[in-house]
């Protein structure tokens, strides 16, 4: 006498096959959110990082003095006062 199969939870019922089965409890399309989540890491990181960049003094007055916006003798002044 066959009895149907009436089971519940993670068994599948007969007649019911899915697409994809888990090979050990883990599901064959695991590594692609793996993969994302390594991603979403790494750019996290890198802007904490490239963030983190502070422009020292000097910098700064060689960007004002390559713009323009102060004198070669305002540079060397101030350059002289920075060091």
């Amino acid at each position: 006498m066959d009895m149907p199969l009436r089971m519940t939870g993670h068994v599948a019922r007969e007649g019911f096959k899915p697409a994809l089965k888990p090979f050990m409890g883990v599901h064959p399309y695991s590594w692609v959110f793996q993969l994302l989540i390594l991603i979403a890491v790494g750019l996290i990181i890198y802007w904490v990082i490239r963030g983190n960049k502070k422009e020292s003094a000097l910098d700064i007055v060689k960007k004002r003095y390559a713009n323009g916006e102060i004198t070669s003798k305002e540079f060397k002044k101030i350059k002289k006062e920075l060091a």
